[in-house]
């Protein structure tokens, strides 16, 4: 782990400094120098957008669902019966057309029910024509899948019925992010082997691990806040929480099957869109080079909104395939993020900077920040802000792949 407190005494100093003689890189001094992909992309979007409060709102909606269920116990109904009771009558209205999916193996249309009337608050029962068209009576199972597909109303009929979805209002915060970096005067104006400047060296360090952190919290936090005056502690949220729609399990082994199974499901839907960015731990990338060999599912790297991808081909859509070092394992006992993959639809993830009435509290240094009269620079990288994660069905999760087949 990295170390700010960089005050040495004169031993340390020269012992760091015989290491360095090797050395062969003005640059290349720290062991991951880019590990916070999901953040340069959210920048490069434009979705790096300043709020004015740390209580961080938005409104989420979806259309009216148009995929309904029987409720009728264990019984099934018969092919004469008109009266269905379903799960949520809120779903159905007068006129409307249903088809009654059938199994699999059949090669037969499905039969269209018309509604004639409505009952029920919650649960009900909806009265029905049946074989509209010719397509012919036949048994509707007790918790059979009803399928909505449009309205068919007489000529003169009064206004239809409307049918509404409650909004959802969705809530992270801010959180203050610091990280301090502290060297003596003496280390800065003493020549060293790779570095020319040991403060300025300090102070990009600090700023990467400042990245690093804001990376972690929109990777695996949770949106909190702790009120108390003074001292108000807020967290923000992070994709591992949102997400609870897509969440595939790797069963351990991963096979391609398993794979394409997971991006089924993250393009299943009209609001899925065709491309997503695949934030990978170093296993399942593994996994995809695996499958990926002898055929044309990856395309060749690129970059895309600053940072280096590969395409993983699907006529489901694309994964902008990346590994983030932060979706990693514990140094002890294996245990951590190390067999996950998250699945991210960029344009629904955004980082907001805390901004307003003259101040600015996005990402910025402050320099001798404790000026106590100690022979050192004590410079310090500060950032307010937080992550929102609009409509988690966007997005997807792969966990537990420890390996590949």
């Amino acid at each position: 782990m990295a170390v700010n407190v960089v005050s040495r005494s004169f031993n340390q100093a020269v012992n760091e400094n015989v290491q360095r003689r090797v050395f062969v890189g003005e640059r290349d001094i720290k062991l991951n120098p880019d590990v916070t992909p999901l953040l340069t992309m959210t920048t490069k979007a434009g979705n790096r957008k300043p709020v004015n409060s740390t209580r961080i709102e938005w409104v989420e909606d979806d259309f009216v669902g148009y995929w309904g269920q029987v409720s009728a116990g264990s019984t099934n109904i018969d092919s004469v019966t008109t009266g269905v009771p379903v799960v949520d009558i809120t779903l159905f209205a007068v006129s409307d057309l249903i088809a009654v999916p059938k199994a699999d193996t059949s090669s037969a249309a499905e039969e269209i029910l018309r509604v004639t009337a409505v009952a029920g608050t919650t649960t009900g029962t909806i009265t029905v024509s049946r074989g509209v068209g010719g397509s012919g009576a036949d048994t509707i199972g007790a918790t059979q899948d009803l399928r909505i597909l449009g309205s068919a109303f007489a000529e003169g009929a009064s206004i239809g019925t409307v049918r509404s979805t409650s909004k959802v209002v969705k809530v992270s915060f801010t959180e203050i992010f610091r990280r301090p970096a502290r060297v003596t005067k003496t280390m800065v104006a003493q020549s060293q082997y790779g570095v020319e400047n040991e403060r300025k060296y300090q102070q990009e360090k600090a700023l990467q691990e400042l990245k690093r952190e804001i990376e972690s919290m929109g990777l695996f936090g949770r949106a909190s806040e702790t009120l108390a005056s003074p001292g108000t502690i807020r967290t923000t949220m992070g994709l591992k929480s949102r997400i609870t729609t897509n969440i595939v399990n790797g069963s351990t082994t991963l096979t391609e099957t398993g794979l394409l199974s997971f991006v089924e499901g993250v393009f299943d839907d009209y609001y899925s869109g065709r491309e997503k960015l695949f934030l990978s731990s170093p296993k399942v990338i593994s996994a995809l080079d695996f499958f990926s060999n002898g055929n044309l599912l990856y395309g060749p790297s690129e970059t895309t909104l600053g940072v280096k991808v590969q395409r993983y081909q699907s006529t489901h859509g694309q994964l902008l395939v990346t590994r983030d070092l932060l979706i990693q394992d514990g140094p002890l006992g294996n245990i951590g993020w190390g067999d996950e993959a998250f699945a991210i639809d960029i344009p629904s993830i955004e980082f907001h900077p805390l901004s307003g009435h003259g101040e600015n509290r996005d990402t910025h240094l402050l320099q001798d920040v404790a000026k106590n009269g100690d022979d050192v620079y004590a410079d310090e990288w500060l950032c307010e802000g937080g992550w929102s994660i609009r409509h988690e069905a966007r997005h997807g999760r792969l966990y537990n792949v420890q390996g590949y087949a």
